[in-house]
């Protein structure tokens, strides 16, 4: 805090009198442009199964300092490094934030094994900074696969069956059935689910078998999964209940 002292003396009667005043001088933050940075945080996958499969990305950026004033920060994505800026009119920014500290980012809807290149901005009304530019593969599709009701249950066995019908564009490296005593059983719990892997990968294959050294009077659930490099795919469950 800087103190200004005036003085001022008058002589009445042989007296000195002495006025002084203390003036607060204003203390002004420096105002400049926002400071951001994209953390190396790229995360692919996909959704869905077959043709329709949606890939995504999650992308994240730290705004570390706001300039002391409002901000409004986004990310840029384009399949190309040229023109990664708000300005640029065929580039639209797919997300909006505000304020200072770490933003994720979920990209949706991007085409299958591309590259893409993305920075993320951050404006306020005395200009706008970009971090650098990073760039990530999105992932492929999904297979897709199909799972029928379960046929011919006792009290200790039941039939099972289920169909590749989509291989997502991408080598199917594994498909099958895999049941359980739980709801939606996945292959990785090696522990509490069997799975019966298919002979042949090729699209609209099917796949059916009788499972047996069932217990008695309990509820199963089955599914088909499918697996290629976009990752593993189910289809939706079926349940069956053993007979007493």
């Amino acid at each position: 805090m800087k103190l200004t002292f005036i003085t001022f003396a008058a002589l009445f009667s042989g007296i000195t009198i002495i006025f002084s005043s203390c003036e607060k001088a204003v203390e002004t933050k420096p105002i400049s442009v926002p400071d951001v940075l994209t953390e190396a945080y790229d995360s692919v996958g996909a959704i869905g199964s077959g043709s329709t499969s949606l890939t995504f990305c999650y992308v994240k950026c730290n705004v570390k300092s706001a300039g002391n004033l409002q901000t409004s920060t986004g990310v840029i994505l384009d399949d190309t490094s040229n023109g990664l800026s708000i300005t640029n009119s065929d580039i639209v920014p797919n997300d909006s934030l505000e304020g200072v500290g770490s933003f994720r980012v979920r990209i949706n809807r991007l085409k299958p094994l591309t590259t893409y290149f993305y920075r993320f901005y951050s404006q306020n009304f005395k200009g706008i900074v970009y971090s650098e530019i990073r760039s990530f593969l999105s992932a492929p599709r999904l297979a897709a696969v199909s799972q029928d009701a379960p046929t011919a249950v006792t009290d200790s066995s039941a039939t099972i069956s289920g169909k590749l019908t989509g291989n997502g564009g991408e080598a199917i490296s594994e498909w099958g059935l895999c049941y359980s005593l739980g709801q939606n059983p996945r292959i990785n719990d090696v522990a509490s689910v069997t799975k019966i892997v298919a002979s042949s990968n090729d699209v609209n294959s099917s796949l059916t078998t009788t499972i047996t050294k069932l217990l008695r009077n309990r509820s199963y659930y089955v599914c088909t999964y499918a697996v290629n490099r976009g990752g593993t795919n189910y289809s939706s469950q079926r349940t069956f209940t053993t007979k007493p």
